[in-house]
């Protein structure tokens, strides 16, 4: 079984609805998670000025399924979410990233794991080091943990408190 990281951003509409909605689907396709807290972050990208910021989180799993089949589920579900690439950048209901597939990298014209830019993007680090702060990037050769205190991104994130409360029956 190989561990899988996924990455879930909502910048869009009703951000807590959509990031609950798609961590929904996700466990019904593959199983049990880990989720991390949600955090807001300002708009990563010069272009996304003027957006709402987003709700971020990421969850981890199990799973035998190929990356390649993974990417068609996930992508699968941001359309079932109502998701339509406008222009490069643009504000969207959900964004299903997969950040890493145990130790597989990949390069092709589909897909990019361990995804591109993992590094530099703190709203990325941070969930994924409360979930797997010990995992190794299998590119770079180091942890989660000291990819995140390496980060050169000095974005803010605001923690959001009591999100998973009601969630966890």
């Amino acid at each position: 079984m190989a561990v899988v990281a996924l990455s879930l951003g909502s910048n869009m509409g009703d951000r807590e609805k959509n990031i609950k909605r798609a961590v929904k689907l996700i466990e019904k396709e593959f199983g049990p998670l880990k989720i991390s807290p949600v955090y807001e972050a300002p708009p990563f990208y010069d272009s996304q000025k003027g957006q709402e910021n987003f709700y971020n989180c990421c969850v981890s799993f199990e799973s035998e399924p190929e990356p390649h089949e993974i990417f068609k589920k996930t992508s699968a579900m941001e359309k079932k979410m109502g998701r339509k690439d406008s222009y490069p950048n643009a504000p969207r209901e959900i964004d299903i990233d997969i950040i890493l597939v145990d130790d597989i990298i990949i390069a092709d014209e589909t897909l990019t794991i361990p995804h591109t830019g993992l590094q530099d993007r703190k709203f990325v680090l941070k969930p994924l080091k409360d979930i797997l702060e010990n995992f190794v990037h299998p590119a770079i050769g180091l942890s989660i943990k000291d990819l995140y205190y390496e980060c050169p991104d000095r974005s803010r994130l605001k923690k959001l408190k009591g999100f998973w409360k009601e969630e966890k029956k």
